[in-house]
């Protein structure tokens, strides 16, 4: 039987619990998911202590799981912040030298397939941030010869900033082969697309998600976001996992969560102005999106997001990875991509 698309945890849903590497695959045991997608190698092992990493999929193997882990962030605009420090060490004070240890870490434990972001909301709105994308996509195109001779690709997340056409071009551009996306279904909206159009577009260069719902309703400045479980919010998951599907039916769709209200000031100029790519068509089905959920809150059918963030996100957490693992295998089923819950 061929492997099917699997449903696991992104590590940042639980990381309010502050759990160690194997304690974080056994809580991905205990929910009934299928894997865990780390954000880095050092997370396991600061020093990438090959014994250490290996230990880690070892267990996931033996616990049935997939086991992925991303690399630090390719943009050289954020190679001197604080966070960075630690992977110029690991390349005895260069950060793509430390990058390219990260990459061969990775492939010392069979991960290929590896998400890194360009950065985040605050960056896209800034004056430097086409270049910011094009010094990312550079950087990849640097590390060609060490993904290529290790069979890796280097999947670049919607994180809050770039959108899917974007992450289109700087796959084109980078080439396919060395590069792809990380599709944060949820996080689409955040960039004023549409989720069907979105997925359309990014599917054939799809090979990792984070996978979250969201809703959206109206506010003084225009439009605000919230996360929600899978199945709770505006995405069409029947639609658009077969549109996913039909590039990559192995995908695994690693389940993220967070709590807080996003603003999206769609009635500011500068803001919209951020966005060359957006369409009249997206933006019209976003407000369109909105319009339902109000309608769901107004009628109390769905919380009210402001009090649904302040009810305890940290102590609910588990339940909604559980209604979204539910949901999403329930659809998954319905479509016939459902796979198996064991690397076995």
């Amino acid at each position: 039987m061929g492997r099917k698309m699997r449903v696991g945890l992104d590590v940042y849903s639980i990381h309010h619990l502050k759990l160690d590497p194997f304690q974080t695959l056994h809580f991905a045991v205990e929910h009934k998911l299928d894997g865990v997608q780390f954000h880095w190698p050092g997370e396991i092992s600061p020093t990438l202590d090959s014994g250490k990493l290996a230990e880690i999929r070892q267990e996931a193997n033996r616990l049935g799981l997939y086991l992925e882990v991303g690399l630090p962030t390719i943009n050289p605009y954020h190679f001197d912040s604080e966070r960075a420090a630690q992977v110029k060490a690991l390349g005895d004070g260069d950060y793509v030298r430390g990058i390219v240890k990260v990459i061969e870490a990775a492939q010392g434990i069979g991960c290929h397939e590896l998400r890194t972001n360009i950065g985040a909301r605050e960056d896209r709105l800034d004056p430097t941030w086409p270049a910011q994308v094009r010094a990312a996509t550079a950087v990849i195109q640097q590390l060609r010869s060490v993904l290529l001779n290790g069979g890796s690709r280097i999947n670049v997340e919607n994180h809050a900033d770039a959108t899917t056409f974007e992450l289109v071009r700087l796959v084109e551009n980078a080439g396919p082969d060395i590069a792809g996306i990380c599709l944060d279904v949820g996080n689409v909206c955040r960039q004023l697309e549409d989720p069907v159009r979105a997925a359309q577009r990014a599917a054939p260069y799809v090979h990792l998600t984070h996978t979250k719902d969201a809703i959206l309703f109206f506010t003084e400045c225009g439009l605000a976001w919230q996360a929600r479980p899978c199945g709770r919010g505006v995405i069409s998951w029947d639609v658009i996992l077969p549109i996913l599907g039909k590039y990559a039916p192995d995908l695994t769709l690693s389940i993220e969560d967070e709590p807080p209200v996003r603003e999206l000031p769609i009635f500011n100029p500068t803001f919209l102005a951020w966005h060359p790519d957006l369409t009249t068509i997206e933006l019209a089905e976003l407000v369109r999106l909105a319009r339902l959920c109000q309608v769901r809150v107004d009628r109390g059918e769905i919380p009210e997001p402001h009090q649904y963030e302040a009810t305890g996100w940290e102590a609910e957490g588990a339940a909604r990875l559980d209604v979204s693992d539910a949901h999403l295998k329930a659809v998954l089923a319905k479509v016939g991509l459902l796979g198996l819950s064991s690397d076995a």
